[in-house]
């Protein structure tokens, strides 16, 4: 009886833990040690980004008054696989604060594999007053023609989670000076930085005639100055690199964005059975990336049966059974199959087309006569000329005198 109660203790815990563990994100961000960057029109906040597992998320920041929220532009949807370390700086405007004293937070939305949401307070009230007083010594200064060197400690603030932590550290302010046109220089010089994802996961190893395939595609711009445009090309291609089919377009991505497509092919009814794969080719700053996704097997669909109405099964009498039987590409052979009543053993009989064509038909059989009581069973299976094989459930049938 201990024993019991000592292992039931044990599994309710064990449901807790898994319940609380379900509830939390499994990412970690961090506002990092580095200097907040403060002038008299922005507030730069570096920030690092790491997932716990390969995941897609979403990032925003914004103040919060009361129950209203300001998001405060851009959002970040980063597609990161586990361990992948992401950093940025998210840039406020001092107009915001001016307007909208409050409290700064950030909020992780995990959009795939699951969907999950949390937010973390970044910055309390009063550590935003302090900017916003140090913005104002800072104006004066400039005004002044005197000298800026200031420091501004903001305590520390942590949130420690089983997978998901986010720590905000002792930030100090240092002298920083922005000039635009040095950072439209760097800007220039930077390098092209982006990335490009194509999400397999939705493509099926298998197709029929008239199916959709769907799958999604990613660009993210990883630099912090530059915009993107770019033109990308989606072909449906057989074993033999025939087109199929295609799909064009051409978008621009803005710095620390990402570019994000839900693509979907239908399989025509009238192309060949066989093996087809998607390339897809990005041109983007005078680079072009191929990619060739995993190949698939299209295949004819199969028959569909239908029971035209449920037949009256009489004793000691013949009975005649319909069904409707639909292909594409049409039917080869139609069976039914009768199963005896003690042994289950299965009997099988060619069913004959009396009406439409091998593509749309009625077919008929007519039994032998019914010599015990009790339920009748039987099924019908259908095979096409692509020797796809369909067979129906069981069906059960009282026998009546």
């Amino acid at each position: 009886m201990k024993y019991y109660k000592l292992f039931l203790g044990v599994f309710i815990l064990l449901l807790i833990y898994v319940f609380i563990k379900s509830k939390y994100l499994t990412v970690k961000i961090f506002i990092l040690e580095k200097n907040i960057k403060i002038s008299t029109s922005t507030i730069n906040i570096p920030f690092e980004f790491i997932p716990l597992k390969d995941s897609v998320n979403k990032i925003k920041f914004y103040f919060k008054e009361k129950k209203q929220k300001k998001f405060i532009l851009p959002e970040y949807t980063l597609i990161l696989k586990k361990g992948q370390k992401y950093n940025n700086e998210h840039i406020i405007k001092v107009e915001d604060i001016r307007h909208r004293y409050s409290k700064f937070y950030v909020s992780i939305e995990e959009i795939l594999p699951t969907r999950k949401a949390k937010s973390f307070k970044v910055l309390s009230k009063k550590q935003i007053e302090k900017i916003f007083q140090l913005v104002s010594i800072k104006e004066k200064k400039i005004n002044s023609k005197q000298e800026i060197q200031t420091n501004l400690n903001i305590s520390t603030f942590s949130v420690k989670e089983v997978k998901s932590q986010l720590i905000i550290p002792t930030v100090s302010v240092e002298k920083t000076k922005v000039v635009e046109e040095k950072e439209k220089i760097i800007a220039l010089k930077e390098k092209p930085d982006f990335e490009i994802y194509v999400s397999t996961e939705e493509i099926k190893n298998k197709y029929f005639l008239a199916d959709k395939l769907n799958f999604r595609y990613y660009l993210i711009n990883k630099n912090k100055n530059l915009s993107y445009k770019a033109e990308t090309n989606f072909y449906l291609k057989d074993s033999f690199d025939n087109i199929i089919s295609t799909q064009n377009y051409k978008f621009s991505v803005a710095p620390s964005q990402i570019y994000e497509k839900f693509i979907q092919f239908e399989i025509p009814k009238d192309i060949s059975l066989g093996i087809y794969y998607i390339q897809v080719i990005t041109n983007i700053n005078e680079k072009k990336d191929t990619r060739n996704l995993g190949s698939f097997f299209i295949s004819d669909s199969p028959p569909k049966i239908s029971l035209t109405k449920k037949p009256n099964i009489k004793y000691k009498m013949t009975n005649t059974i319909l069904v409707e039987i639909e292909d594409d590409r049409g039917v080869k052979n139609v069976d039914f199959v009768e199963i005896l009543p003690k042994s289950n053993q299965e009997k099988k009989y060619s069913m004959l087309l009396i009406a439409g064509d091998k593509k749309t038909g009625l077919y008929s059989y007519t039994t032998q006569k019914i010599t015990y009581k009790g339920v009748y069973r039987f099924y019908i299976q259908a095979e096409d000329v692509d020797n796809n094989i369909v067979k129906t459930e069981i069906y059960e049938i009282g026998i009546f005198k």
